[in-house]
């Protein structure tokens, strides 16, 4: 079984993407105009120079493509992950789940349901998680143990080799109302 990986993606800032556009595009540029002026460079004629503009910018646009995967690797490579099993009675499976140690229990639980929603029984988490809210049950040799969402994965006491299961608790009936006035003259 291939454990699947539950963590929040950020995204890089846009600021840092077009660092590394500019970063690129100038630095081409910087290297390739003096060589151009102290005749290094074959001379290029005026009608191909757009051309050269936008092989520049491609060529930007291809670090940036690069730049993101590197990035997100990196950032991942500083994290702690263990990995642990998760039973799910909602499409019957065992799901081997590897997470970050210092990730809230309630993230993992938003992000793991909606992986089990883009799943095979899809259609019945939906409807489940429409009416109830997921918890996460740490499986201990006395019994089933809730886990609070404002705890990391580590202060949960969930490690490698540890079972947990999603439970679903019926959501707290919410009471609205609302008072209509009559109008004057008209019945209630």
């Amino acid at each position: 079984m291939r454990a699947v990986t539950i963590e929040p993606v950020k995204n890089l800032p846009l600021s840092a993407i077009a660092g590394v556009f500019f970063g690129t595009f100038g630095s081409f540029w910087l290297l390739l105009e003096p060589l151009s002026s102290l005749c290094l460079l074959p001379a290029i004629p005026e009608k191909y120079g757009w051309t050269l503009y936008g092989m520049l910018a491609l060529i930007s646009l291809a670090a940036v493509f690069i730049f993101v995967p590197i990035y997100r690797n990196l950032a991942s490579a500083r994290k702690t992950y263990f990995t642990f099993t998760v039973n799910s009675a909602s499409d019957g499976a065992e799901h081997l789940v590897r997470s970050p140690s210092g990730m809230m229990v309630g993230d993992f639980l938003d992000l793991f349901v909606s992986y089990l929603d883009r799943g095979p029984a899809g259609a019945r988490v939906a409807a489940l998680r429409r009416t109830h809210d997921p918890t996460l049950q740490l499986v201990t040799p006395s019994g089933l143990v809730d886990i609070s969402n404002s705890l990391t994965l580590s202060d949960a006491g969930i490690s490698s080799g540890v079972r947990c299961q999603i439970a679903a608790h019926p959501r707290e009936p919410i009471v609205l109302f609302s008072t209509i006035r009559a109008r004057d003259g008209a019945e209630p």
